[in-house]
């Protein structure tokens, strides 16, 4: 977690363009605790804002050149190749800076391609007149612009490229509130883009602004045989590459953060700082049984985060603050907890599992795939052994929803007898969306497109693993988590999403994916000899949501309250008060899931309000993060 700022002028300005950098840089401080810096050449200007990881290639504070009159570069960099870069291109300092530049002398914009691990940065090459704005491939290094009629702004952060008089986008209001993003572009504020994960943004002197893809999701061709050994390598590898010397990682209990925690410790001479949350007064949450199986191993040391429960709903003001907008994760409030702590303790970067299910794919598409191909005999004897390893319902009960949704009209006939399942309504999810804006927004049918068009290059067999993978929610998932590790002086790694571990997951059969009716067999069979296996085969994960549920039976802030009373006038045009009123009622369901579908809705419904009203409160201006205390 480092940042970036640039603006680049159409015409001659020099106050103006002082001005404007200061003021975007100012919002920007927070991610630059180590250093701030800004270099202006001309009608362009460049801050950069350092965070010192400990990696041992890491920069001094930028803006960087290689050259005087050469071009310079800010950004947010985890450049994981940076040595082998360096080496290639014959220069002698190895640092993550010299490596972009020095490949960009060497490949121009095609050096962008030879980039491994995450990054957000601005290239200018003044002999050139010529603007990169470029962001990594899963977008977990925020990056987002603002173009004017008199120049174009470039930040980490939407919110720091806000001006007084901004209206909030009502296309990304009704994407959130329907929980269905279809545009990874789209800003809550209208006038400010986010640069989409594997794209770049070219201007060409004064040019318009062009946006390219340079990268798309890559399956590695690997022989099932061959693929546990492969994707265990490539997993150590990312875990070694993203762990500089005094990270430490998460550790929940679960397969994902329990495995890169045993490859951390394999891997390093000294011991492995591993944190857990715990929660002894909520017995059904916590993890310790199969938390202690990790810590009996060797070289890992143990610590244990006692967040307060409950407090989901609670500081609207101080999140509003971090986030800028409606927040998206619902339990942002306990991340937040356990990230202080660490910070806390002088760490200033966490290996996290984020993204595990995600990368490895739990497999059970490959139901939909056998039942289309009218495969029954095999999908019954995978369903038997899904049932077997899960404990759930019963294989015949199973089979039942599908053979009525893909089945001739006998089978359709057997299946209403075997089961009164249901596959998942596909557009439950815009039932909080007030009507108007679903059809000014036109949301059914954009989402309908991006599901479409999502990977249509990739083979059909592929696609549903890559709609887990990459979607137009996962950079937003990364830029939430971003901005609450910036406030704690924090930086967050995610080995899952290493271009290698994420192409052999994705280049494996279908049924190697949930082999033996395993779900996620991929990582269960690489962990093989290096996870213990009542990890290693564990069949379930806790629920978090209790944790969450707490907070909104309490409602000790008299949020849902305030929602039983009726629509709040600034949510008008945006909710659906029909919907509203269904998503209470589901609140009070004996149903679980139903229960948990409600919470989802009715905290969306209310951070909307808290960030509409804010903003009226502010006068139409946004927003901007705080640091935490001690940052």
């Amino acid at each position: 977690m480092s940042g970036l700022a640039a603006v680049v002028l159409n015409d001659d300005r020099p106050s103006y363009m002082s001005r404007s950098l200061s003021d975007i840089s100012s919002r920007l401080k927070r991610r630059g605790p180590h250093g701030h810096g800004k270099q202006i050449v001309g009608r362009v200007g460049l801050a950069h804002f350092r965070l010192d990881d400990g990696s041992i290639d890491i920069d001094p504070t930028g803006p960087w050149c290689l050259r005087p009159g050469g071009p310079i570069l800010t950004g947010d960099l985890a450049i994981v190749n940076a040595a082998a870069l360096c080496q290639a291109t014959g220069v002698r300092k190895h640092t993550q800076a010299t490596a972009i530049l020095s490949a960009y002398d060497r490949w121009g914009i095609d050096a962008v391609e030879r980039l491994e691990g995450e990054f957000a940065f601005v290239l200018w090459d003044p002999a050139k007149h010529l603007l990169l704005v470029v962001r990594d491939r899963f977008g977990v290094r925020p990056l987002a612009y603002r173009q004017t009629t008199d120049a174009l702004f470039v930040a980490s952060d939407f919110a720091a490229l806000a001006e007084a008089g901004d209206t909030p986008s009502t296309e990304w209001i009704a994407a959130y509130l329907s929980g269905q993003e279809y545009d990874e572009t789209l800003s809550p504020l209208r006038g400010i883009r986010r640069l989409a994960a594997g794209h770049m943004l070219v201007r060409q002197g004064t040019e318009e602004i062009t946006i390219r893809r340079w990268w798309s999701l890559e399956p590695i061709d690997t022989a099932p045989s061959a693929g546990t050994d492969a994707l265990a390598e490539a997993l150590q590898s990312a875990v070694d590459l993203r762990m500089p010397t005094g990270a430490a990682t998460f550790l929940s209990g679960g397969l994902d953060s329990s495995s890169l925690t045993c490859l951390a410790a394999r891997s390093r001479s000294d011991p492995v700082h591993a944190y857990s949350m715990r929660y002894p007064a909520m017995a059904e949450m916590d993890e310790g049984e199969f938390i202690n199986i990790i810590r009996e191993l060797p070289n890992i040391e143990s610590h244990d985060i006692f967040p307060q429960n409950g407090l989901a709903l609670s500081n609207p003001a101080q999140m509003l603050a971090e986030q800028g907008a409606p927040v998206q994760a619902i339990n942002l409030a306990t991340m937040r907890q356990a990230l202080e702590h660490i910070q806390g303790d002088g760490v200033r970067v966490i290996i996290d599992g984020h993204g595990g299910d995600e990368i490895i794919g739990h497999g059970l598409w490959h139901f939909e795939t056998l039942a289309r191909a009218g495969k029954w005999r095999s999908l019954f004897h995978l369903m038997r052994a899904y049932s077997a390893f899960t404990g759930g319902a019963s294989a015949p009960t199973r089979m039942g929803a599908y053979m009525k949704a893909y089945g001739n009209r006998a089978f359709r006939v057997a299946g209403r007898l075997l089961s009164n399942e249901q596959l998942d309504d596909p557009f439950e999810w815009r039932d909080i969306v007030d009507r108007d804006l679903t059809r000014d927004t036109d949301l059914v049918a954009r989402v309908r497109s991006s599901h479409a068009e999502l990977h249509s290059n990739l083979p059909a067999s592929m696609r549903a693993h890559a709609a887990l993978i990459v979607h137009p929610g996962t950079a937003t998932g990364f830029e939430v988590l971003d901005r609450t590790a910036a406030s704690c002086g924090l930086v967050q790694r995610f080995p899952f999403y290493d271009r290698h571990v994420v192409g052999l997951c994705l280049g494996q059969p279908g049924h190697a994916k949930i082999a033996g009716g395993q779900s996620r067999a991929l990582l269960r069979n690489a962990m093989q000899g290096i996870l213990p296996d009542p990890l290693r085969l564990r069949p379930d994960k806790t629920d978090f949501a209790d944790e969450v549920a707490l907070a909104f039976r309490s409602d000790s802030t008299g949020q849902i309250a305030k929602l039983r009373n009726g629509l709040p006038e600034h949510l008008e045009g945006y909710v659906d008060p029909d919907g509203l009123a269904r998503a209470l009622e589901m609140l009070d369901d004996a149903d679980q899931s139903r229960r948990s579908t409600s919470m989802l809705r009715l905290w969306r419904i209310l951070w909307v309000d808290h960030w509409l009203r804010a903003r009226e409160t502010a006068g139409g201006v946004q927003i901007t993060a705080i640091p935490c205390d001690g940052a």
